[in-house]
């Protein structure tokens, strides 16, 4: 939040009261800022990432095989 850039409305007394207006600054702006010293994956942290996704899409359409199959199976039961 940068309050030093809100617009403040004054009379001109105050104005005329007022010496100086002091616009304030900081003097290290280098130790506020925020690095992404984020460092890419390794390389087996990518293999292990592709094999879980494989092995869950795998699973997944193993499981929607098994359902259909079901589904199938009990479709064609019902006229019996």
């Amino acid at each position: 939040m940068k309050l030093y850039q809100l617009t403040i409305l004054r009379s001109k007394q105050e104005d005329e009261e007022e010496e100086m207006v002091l616009i304030p600054s900081v003097d290290n702006m280098e130790l506020l800022r925020t690095y992404a010293d984020v460092e890419g994956m390794s390389s087996i942290a990518i293999f292990f990432s592709v094999l879980f996704s494989m092995l869950g899409v795998f699973l997944l359409v193993v499981v929607g095989l098994v359902l259909y199959g079901h589904w199938s199976e009990s479709r064609r039961k019902r006229f019996y």
